[in-house]
């Protein structure tokens, strides 16, 4: 649905998959990983890219966008399981 393109900071979202998940949860996503992989790089610590601090991360970003009323809770999607 979308892809972090680590070595050039680059986020892409698929237009296509728009139908299965919201672009902006496949965008929030993606930008999980952005910040996932540069705080793994930080630490110089490394972790698969679904792990635990993926979804902590992954999950407080959902949580300041669900705030900010760019969803509702329960419509939520979890992208992972496609």
């Amino acid at each position: 649905m979308g892809v972090y393109i680590v070595d050039k900071k680059r986020i892409r979202v698929y237009s296509k998959w728009s139908i299965a998940a919201p672009l902006m949860e496949i965008a929030i996503h993606e930008y999980a990983h952005h910040i996932h992989y540069t705080e793994q790089k930080k630490a110089e610590k490394y972790e698969r890219p679904h792990g635990p601090q993926f979804w902590e991360i992954y999950g407080a970003l959902m949580c300041v966008a669900v705030q900010k009323g760019y969803f509702k809770e329960d419509r939520i999607f979890n992208i992972a399981t496609y």
